[in-house]
């Protein structure tokens, strides 16, 4: 059995710990993501940290509930010719080269993981899965 402790501090604006929280969590095994095969184009944060989505039309995914620490993934299996395109009103989405990447096509997948860190979004990208 593995035990993992987390121990969580608020800061007040001066900075002076306020708050201490602790909560342990007891596992047999290893922890595993939760999934979250997406149903639309909506990618919320707060369910889950592992997408997939096969398209059936050209796509632009709206995230939702983005928060400062946190990955995700999204897998995105293309059987056709659709495009996609990534959309968020909490924080700006930034790529390497400032440059969004253009989905594969003809029955491939290509893999996003996205971090928020600072207020921005950080999108890197593997294709041609």
């Amino acid at each position: 059995m593995k035990q993992i402790t987390f121990l969580i501090i608020v800061f007040s604006l001066v900075g002076f710990a306020q708050e201490f929280h602790s909560t342990s969590i007891n596992t047999i095994g290893r922890i595993y993501a939760k999934q979250d095969s997406l149903l639309a184009t909506t990618v919320d944060w707060n369910n889950g940290n592992c997408k997939i989505k096969s398209l059936t039309a050209n796509t632009t995914f709206n995230m939702i509930n983005t928060i400062n620490g946190v990955q995700i993934t999204v897998v995105v299996y293309n059987g056709g010719t659709y495009t996609v395109g990534w959309s968020c009103s909490e924080a700006p989405i930034l790529w390497s080269n400032g440059i969004a990447p253009i989905q594969s096509t003809g029955g491939k997948t290509d893999i996003y993981s996205f971090i928020r860190a600072g207020g921005r979004i950080y999108g890197t990208f593997i294709q041609n899965y």
